[in-house]
């Protein structure tokens, strides 16, 4: 059910009235591999900002990695690969001074990374 907090994040998942928020279980799923599990760490606006996710928001994968997508809710919405599990607390938040060094944008076999930004690993 959406939220009437002035602190939405404006995305729902795929085909649902489900607002995503931080700490959201969520699952990614990929062709013909078992689906990512993670959980919605930074969302824009909401999350305090950090210098490398301007217009992104991102999910923690359990390997620590992080999944970054687009943040732009008036033009996309998340894909329907990403399904809610479960809603959880939010967690400790991404430290705005650290350094980001492993997260990769949008991968998936025969699909562009929507930000246009070169995969990092």
């Amino acid at each position: 059910m959406a939220s009437d907090d002035a602190r939405s994040s404006r995305l729902f998942y795929h085909g649902t009235r489900e607002e995503v928020r931080l700490g959201d279980r969520v699952q990614i799923g990929r062709w013909l591999r078992r689906p990512l599990e993670g959980v919605v760490c930074y969302i824009p606006g909401i999350s305090p900002g950090h210098r490398e996710l301007e217009d992104e928001w991102a999910i923690q994968l359990a390997d620590g990695s992080l999944r970054v997508m687009v943040y732009s809710p008036d033009e996309a919405q998340p894909r329907r690969k990403i399904k809610l599990v479960s809603r959880g607390a939010p967690f400790a938040p991404l430290d705005p001074a650290k350094r980001l060094e492993k997260w990769e944008g949008w991968v998936d076999e025969g699909e562009e990374d929507p930000s246009g930004r070169p995969r990092k690993s």
